[in-house]
């Protein structure tokens, strides 16, 4: 493979650490890449309020928040931030049942000696790409278990410091008193962070933070409003990355809505040894979370969205094992 970034030891000091994985999971987030390998791997912790998944599958840590939206590899990579993070963490020497990330593994094969028998991508159309955006906005808004998910904690306080406005308990304690009563299916919104950051936007834009309507038209902004531009969707980077890879492993692309919501394994060998049912399950689990927070937005939006929730739902009851 060529390699186009800039003459670096973090290229050849580390070659002999060995990373080989019987399976290489790549998937976009909000793509259920942790349920998915922890079916073959197992699971480290299941968050039920949630639906949300920590699998015990090894993390792709070279190729992780270096370049996840950026078009030009050799322009955004700090190679020596990099040297550092290899230095500081490595791989164990022995062989990985499972190895997942968010990016085909560029950065791992050439930092080291990296091999894999399989390589899945798990990759969302961009007919499909707005439920996972979605549903990976709905986990993170509600996620409360803190302790296991230090960033989301952080972000808020990010959020606090970034824009600080005047608040006070009291504050929180009659807007949640008065926003609860919005019908949000298994979802609890106090002390969730979709709650703590409609305080601080209300606060910022001078707005009643108890005014129901008000937090419908945030929320379906902030939650169901999430869109990216077409050329965002694949960036460059993922789709060189990839290409570059295509030469040394043979790769499956499997597709999201395909998978999860007619459970179609598509001929991967590694699809079809899993449990099906589970799959079925955590899909269902996933619309639950989705159709019950639909009184909580405004009707325009719901309007566009339940009944593309509903043609998902048809797809899953119907769906049987190929």
């Amino acid at each position: 493979m060529f390699n186009p970034f800039p003459d670096h030891p973090v290229f050849s000091d580390f070659k002999h650490k060995r990373l080989h994985a019987d399976t290489t999971l790549i998937y976009y987030p909000g793509t259920g890449g942790q349920f998915l390998s922890g079916l073959l791997c197992g699971y480290r912790s299941v968050d039920t309020a949630v639906n949300e998944y920590d699998s015990l599958s090894t993390w792709l840590w070279p190729d992780d928040n270096f370049v996840i939206d950026s078009p030009l590899p050799t322009d955004v990579v700090d190679l020596d931030a990099l040297y550092a993070r290899c230095q500081r963490d490595w791989y164990p020497d022995a062989q990985q049942s499972i190895v997942a990330g968010h990016l085909p593994p560029v950065l791992t094969y050439l930092t080291h000696d990296y091999s894999t028998d399989q390589l899945l991508c798990v990759e969302a159309s961009d007919v499909d790409l707005w439920y996972p955006d979605i549903l990976r906005e709905v986990k993170y808004g509600f996620n409360t278990a803190y302790a296991q998910n230090p960033l989301v904690i952080s972000d808020i306080l990010e959020d606090m410091s970034a824009n600080p406005v005047p608040w006070t308990f009291s504050d929180y304690a009659w807007m949640i008193n008065s926003v609860k009563q919005i019908h949000t299916g298994t979802l609890d919104l106090y002390n969730s962070p979709v709650s703590w950051k409609w305080l601080l936007y209300a606060k910022r834009e001078e707005i009643d933070p108890t005014t129901q309507a008000e937090f419908r038209l945030w929320f379906s902004r902030f939650i169901f409003g999430y869109t990216r531009a077409a050329d965002d969707r694949t960036p460059e980077y993922y789709r060189w990355a990839k290409g570059s890879l295509s030469s040394m492993f043979d790769i499956a692309t499997i597709d999201y809505a395909r998978f999860y919501f007619d459970l179609d394994t598509q001929g991967c060998a590694v699809l079809d040894s899993l449990d099906i049912e589970a799959v079925r399950t955590y899909s269902r689990q996933n619309l639950d979370l989705l159709f019950g927070l639909m009184p909580a937005i405004t009707d325009q939006m719901r309007a566009e969205l339940e009944p593309k929730l509903w043609d998902y739902s048809y797809r899953l009851t119907n769906a049987r094992r190929w």
